[in-house]
């Protein structure tokens, strides 16, 4: 356990808050660090979070006493500063013996999961139940449980047993996204599908929850089409804080026109899986030989690649890039293309903005794209839409330079902005 508050504490400096306020405590769980812990950090930052549960959480001060290879490596980023204060409860040696073991049993990759999120919540459940029975003894406290999708249901039939109300976090549009894509890019090997254990855990996720939280309208619209009730959906988009050097970044600059010698460089930064829609982007590239276009391409590759673009002298792949070296790659291109057949965000929409790169990007996840602003919406994932995009881009480097000086509301996407939504949120849950 690390910080130094109680559960006692906390209930003390909430009397300091006003009486709207005081009410609302929350019980935070999250395995791993999805999100840069936004939730936690927005109610923490409101005097609203009771207790957060992680699978681990390792303080600079450890961090800088460990090894930098080896099992730690993966536990990198466990940590973050705006939670400093907070009540923070974590398994770090439980998480690392977990995944020893799952290892040392080969685990089959959806086995590993679901076991993971069986116990993680398994360890967060005393943790809960003492929470929420201290906290109880207050009957003016409103209490309510966060967990993101797939490790909620133990918890959730806690928070009920206390009265407590139970938020769901969607982490993607769910089941109906894997028909979506199935649809599109073809039925996966079944070894790659969940199991359907793990969508019955879900679903009763779903039912236990008062509220589910999704991320943008795409996903909120495919979780309806799965059977989830309209009425429990709110959409809160992802906290997102540019670094500081984006602040001092200036409008990319642009030939008067694109040529062999300085083609249009495209940047696609993500899984290279089909879901991302690079089968389609592989199709339009070996169908733009003759255009003065130059494609660079980054994150782990999970998907064959045509030889005709492997051998391109016009592709360059990257790989799994370090933070750093991807900041590069955004500063270095003209443009940003994501043809994603579905995506919960896309928080690489809000990178490439932030360093003023304009997007080119399917309505398949948030809509973070002003369409003609600060870039291109495309009417549908296919290679020919693909390769008009690009052609306008190639003709159009003015258009390029317009978009990339467009200037974003980050307001939006702050942290106080998301305190506010949940505190709305809390509001609506609690008068109705």
């Amino acid at each position: 356990m690390t910080g130094s508050h109680t559960v006692l504490n906390i209930m003390q400096k909430q009397s300091e808050v006003p009486s709207k306020e005081k009410n609302d405590l929350w019980f935070c769980h999250q395995l791993g660090s999805r999100e840069h812990y936004s939730i936690s950090r927005a109610l923490h930052k409101n005097g609203r979070l009771a207790l957060l549960q992680t699978d681990a959480w390792i303080t600079p001060k450890v961090a800088r006493s460990l090894p930098a290879m080896g099992p730690f490596q993966s536990l990198a980023g466990r940590y973050h500063e705006d939670l400093a204060t907070a009540r923070v409860t974590s398994f770090t040696p439980g998480r690392l013996c977990f995944d020893v073991r799952s290892r040392l049993r080969r685990d089959h990759p959806w086995q590993a999961i679901e076991r993971r999120n069986e116990w993680f919540q398994r360890r967060c459940l005393p943790g809960l139940r003492r929470g929420l029975t201290e906290l109880n003894k207050d009957r003016n406290r409103d209490l309510a449980v966060f967990s993101f999708s797939y490790t909620a249901r133990e918890l959730f039939r806690e928070a009920k047993r206390h009265g407590a109300r139970c938020v769901l976090g969607q982490i993607d549009p769910g089941p109906q996204e894997i028909r979506w894509v199935a649809q599109r890019c073809g039925e996966p090997p079944p070894h790659e599908s969940p199991p359907l254990s793990y969508w019955d855990s879900w679903r009763e996720e779903v039912d236990l929850a008062d509220v589910i939280i999704a991320n943008s309208e795409w996903s909120r619209g495919l979780l309806i089409q799965d059977g989830v009730s309209p009425e429990k959906i709110r959409v809160l988009p992802l906290a997102y804080t540019p670094p500081l050097s984006a602040n001092c970044i200036e409008p990319h600059s642009y030939p008067l026109s694109f040529s062999k010698s300085r083609p249009l460089r495209v940047l696609f930064l993500g899984q290279v899986i089909p879901r991302k829609g690079v089968s389609e982007l592989f199709e339009a590239i070996a169908r733009l030989k003759d255009v003065p276009v130059e494609f660079h391409i980054a994150g782990p590759i999970v998907t064959e690649i045509p030889v005709s673009v492997r051998n391109a002298t016009n592709v360059r792949f990257y790989g799994s890039v370090p933070r750093g070296q991807a900041e590069s790659l955004y500063a270095a291109s003209d443009v940003f293309i994501l043809p994603t057949h579905s995506d919960g965000f896309a928080m690489t929409q809000l990178e490439a903005i932030a360093y003023r790169l304009p997007v080119i990007a399917s309505g398949n996840c948030a809509s973070v794209v002003i369409d003609g602003e600060s870039g291109m919406l495309l009417k549908n994932v296919s290679s020919e839409e693909i390769k008009r995009a690009l052609r306008f881009c190639v003709e159009s480097p003015e258009t390029l330079r317009r978009w990339s000086e467009c200037s974003f509301d980050w307001s939006a996407y702050s942290i106080e902005s998301l305190g506010n939504r949940l505190r709305d949120l809390r509001e609506e849950l609690v008068h109705g």
